[in-house]
């Protein structure tokens, strides 16, 4: 969900840059996948980020479509809309280093424009169906630069009614450095949504389930389309209903960029000395074979 204001383009970069790692790692097959890009119709700077995205995507690496079923659901949505309104985004393809394999499995990301919500031509199929694959929807709704009450007014109830969009899991909420804190809080107040992302991919709310936080649908979501219930709460804190992550800034976010993941290795330190039970355990268990 971006919020409408003044963006450096620093922050639309970075921006861009976590909306193509959500939606392009592991082909967008995961449940922390980004699903649809929610966009102020009237916002001033609504081309330039488009550019910028678009030159992300092209930059990021495609990988292999493995889901089993992915494929057939993809060319399911692509059918639902006319050719003007995709777009697939060719990329470098990821070297998997498995010998032996071709390139028949990959599908580089689809870009579907269901149009501005409220309008005759506006098509909602991409969005109120599961795709679990390489298609980003795109959906504008009404609202302009100086539009202060288009958060609250417009988009969140948009996208807490489950009769427009699939799915109450998470979603992440973009925003410019002079949105006041004050509206931040409400709006994460006000959705609907197991695990939100501020400035940053929702991605980090499920990590964090590791680490006390919850991971799950929303108990408001009565169709329980993301699942009943969620996993975490280490800490067992009563009457959970969401967990919030923040980057705080989009100028000097942390980002998981697709296109400079750390080695093997940084990663499995890391997973070590998130759970190992000791500082000594955690280093050792680095260097340990299996």
């Amino acid at each position: 969900i971006f919020a409408p204001g003044t963006y450096s383009r620093r922050e639309l970069r970075n921006a861009a840059k976590h909306l193509a790692t959500a939606k392009k790692m592991s082909a967008g097959c995961n449940c922390n996948a980004a699903q649809v890009l929610i966009l102020p119709h009237q916002w001033s700077q609504k081309r330039q980020f488009r550019d910028i995205l678009l030159e992300e995507f092209e930059k990021t690496s495609t990988d292999p479509l493995y889901y089993p079923g992915a494929l057939e659901r993809v060319q399911d949505m692509v059918q639902h809309y006319s050719e003007d309104r995709v777009r697939q985004i060719e990329a470098p393809l990821m070297d998997r280093k498995v010998s032996g394999d071709d390139d028949d499995d990959y599908v580089h990301p689809y870009l579907i424009e269901c149009g501005t919500y409220g309008d005759a031509d506006y098509n909602g199929y991409a969005i109120e169906n599961e795709v679990f694959g390489p298609v980003l929807a795109i959906v504008d709704l009404p609202g302009c630069d100086d539009d202060s009450n288009y958060l609250l007014d417009t988009a969140v109830p948009f996208v807490n009614d489950k009769n427009n969009i699939f799915g109450s899991l998470s979603c992440s909420l973009i925003y410019p450095k002079s949105l006041e804190k004050e509206m931040v809080n409400n709006v994460v107040g006000a959705l609907n949504y197991g695990g939100i992302g501020l400035n940053t991919w929702s991605l980090y709310a499920f990590l964090s389930s590791f680490h006390g936080g919850t991971w799950g649908g929303s108990k408001l979501d009565e169709r329980n389309q993301s699942g009943s219930g969620y996993v975490g709460n280490a800490f067992l804190i009563p009457s959970v209903e969401k967990t919030v992550v923040s980057s705080l800034s989009l100028s000097f976010p942390f980002i998981l960029d697709k296109q400079f993941l750390p080695p093997a290795m940084g990663s499995r330190a890391l997973t070590s000395i998130i759970l190992a039970k000791s500082p000594f355990r955690s280093i050792s268990s680095c260097f340990r074979r299996k």
